[in-house]
């Protein structure tokens, strides 16, 4: 029969390792400064680094350095240039001195030691400007605040103080603007009863203007997170959020099954109720649709053409790959004339319906419309997520 063959100096070594190890454990037990967990909350308690900074406002506080005003890519920065961080690798960027600059990149958020991150922005071509690419190194002293230094540009330097903070969800937020929430109409037209809800900016009950109106659809999702959009990008518009009415309307009254009478809808009973209820501005009124009420806009944009009645169209990664062909013989009788005068935000989700959206828009262009404006932009962002970045970015490109 074999028997194994130990190495006998191997094993009494294994043996007398194990003891010292019994020994200087059981020796350590009493000692609190000594112990593992001990340790282990030290360490914790001295790394404040967040695990991932998605969903964050990034607030840095320019104390050196600032930005030539003829940079290229770049506004004049004073005081703070800010970064909101969304989902996945969305990142948009402003500067206290010009609101309306704005950019849709790719970040990433790695540690470089104890405390210490960079977070690489890659910001793509925007117009005549380049791409733009700096990393922006962070220094916490503790969960959300400390110090930062960044070269944005060969020749300039920036640094100072940043605060990090969550995004405040709509469900949170304290709103100053009223939210006059829970009404329905009854249509005519469409047989069908919507619920309805508006906002109105904080300062309608003590001023006597008239305002710009944004009409949403499928404002059963949207009321609370567009209403937010609004005050928190300091725009003066009532906001009126259409429900769908019953589940699954949305299939017939956003698609040409019956979104003729949908359109008519809107201008002969909806418009005039909310005229009569609120001080409107009937030059500057908006239509806003996502998917399917992307679609709707479509549709809008050339039902509309005579009467000009909205005067901006909003579409978020529209549904544009139903029934193009029957589009298109509408808008060639619409737009005979090569004569629009409107102002048409299309987004677009590049995971979704981005080659739809991008072909629609080129299908105008080729049209020539000399007073339609379009303003792009696609985000890498998935179908539903596209929505928020989306109506921020319309608020400032429409609403300057």
């Amino acid at each position: 029969m074999y028997k194994p063959h130990y190495n006998v100096n191997f094993s009494y070594r294994l043996t007398c390792v194990f003891l010292l190890l019994i020994f200087m454990l059981s020796g350590c037990g009493g000692s609190e400064s000594g112990s593992p967990d001990a340790n282990t909350a030290d360490i914790t308690q001295n790394n404040f680094l967040p695990y991932s900074i998605n969903e964050q406002y990034l607030t840095l506080q320019v104390e050196s350095g600032v930005i030539p005003e003829k940079t290229v890519g770049f506004p004049t920065i004073n005081t703070s240039f800010n970064h909101f961080i969304g989902a996945g690798d969305v990142v948009y960027l402003q500067s206290d001195n010009d609101n309306s600059w704005q950019y849709r990149g790719r970040f990433s958020y790695q540690e470089q030691g104890e405390n210490i991150v960079n977070l690489q922005v890659t910001l793509p071509q925007n117009g005549q400007s380049p791409q733009i690419e700096y990393t922006v190194t962070l220094t916490f002293t503790d969960n959300n605040t400390g110090d930062w230094q960044a070269n944005v540009t060969d020749d300039v330097s920036l640094s100072g103080s940043f605060n990090l903070a969550p995004i405040m969800t709509a469900e949170k937020y304290q709103f100053k603007g009223t939210l006059d929430n829970n009404h329905e109409i009854s249509s005519q037209i469409t047989h069908h009863t919507y619920a309805y809800h508006v906002y109105l900016p904080e300062n309608y009950f003590t001023s006597d203007v008239d305002y710009p109106v944004i009409f949403s659809t499928d404002g059963q999702w949207k009321y609370l997170n567009f209403s937010y959009a609004i005050e928190t990008s300091a725009k003066d518009i009532i906001y009126v959020a259409i429900e769908e009415g019953e589940k699954g309307r949305r299939d017939t009254d956003y698609t040409l099954a019956g979104s003729e009478n949908y359109l008519h809808f809107l201008a002969d009973e909806m418009l005039p109720l909310i005229a009569s209820e609120y001080r409107i501005d009937n030059t500057d009124l908006a239509l806003e649709g996502h998917s399917y009420g992307g679609l709707l806009v479509r549709h809008a944009l050339s039902f509309y053409a005579d009467s000009q009645l909205f005067k901006n169209f909003i579409s978020i990664d529209g549904s544009y790959f139903t029934e193009p062909a029957r589009y298109m013989e509408i808008e060639d009788m619409a737009f005979a004339n090569n004569d629009l005068s409107a102002n048409l935000y299309l987004s677009s989700a590049k995971e979704v319906n981005e080659a739809f959206v991008t072909q629609y828009k080129e299908i105008l262009e080729a049209r020539e419309m000399k007073d339609l404006k379009i303003f792009f932009q696609s985000f890498n962002v998935g179908h539903i997520e596209a929505v928020r970045p989306s109506i921020k970015d319309a608020l400032i490109k429409l609403y300057p």
